[in-house]
């Protein structure tokens, strides 16, 4: 390295360190992977949530009254933990394809491998005792998926526009 030009061995260093930040992007998309991989070997039998959120609860409110509720609103919490998983995971596979040229690719590429990891964790819950994987989990999921990339295709719209703009206001 001591050879080289001044210019190469600051291009070397800069390779270093994005090569360094583009794994740790990979390691955290792994790592929230491993989270929704391990959240889905579990079942817990509402009963028993009911009854361990009515031993934990500092607030006082009877095993009874949570339960009723829980009946009522299970599906916004369950559910909408399903949308948060996938909205993050998508949202994390495009931070890690930085090497990918040009925003709309990188989207569609984080958004189809968001898709088949919300099939294959279905697929995966369909081996695990007392849950089965279904279609309309895959399709909640997609929700979470739709989310970030309709967030990310209008942020990148919106980024050529003001370039567009400026341009032409230049």
């Amino acid at each position: 390295m001591r050879n080289r030009p001044r210019k190469a061995r600051k291009r070397v260093v800069y390779r270093r360190l994005v090569d360094r930040a583009v794994t740790k992007r990979w390691l955290a998309v792994a790592s929230w992977a491993g989270v929704i991989f391990f959240t889905s070997c579990f079942y817990i039998p509402s009963r028993r949530l009911v009854h361990s959120v009515a031993d934990l609860n500092p607030v006082g409110i009877s095993e009874a009254s949570f339960s009723t509720f829980w009946r009522h609103w299970w599906w916004a919490f369950v559910k909408g933990y399903h949308v948060l998983e996938y909205t993050i995971l998508t949202g994390l596979v495009i931070s890690a394809l930085t090497c990918v040229a040009g925003a709309n690719r990188r989207i569609g590429i984080a958004g189809g491998a968001a898709l088949l990891f919300a099939c294959s964790d279905e697929w995966h819950q369909t081996f695990v005792r007392d849950r089965g994987g279904t279609a309309s989990d895959v399709a909640i999921d997609s929700i979470g998926i739709a989310l970030v990339v309709l967030w990310f295709v209008v942020a990148a719209w919106r980024a050529k526009v003001t370039a567009d703009d400026s341009y032409l206001s230049g």
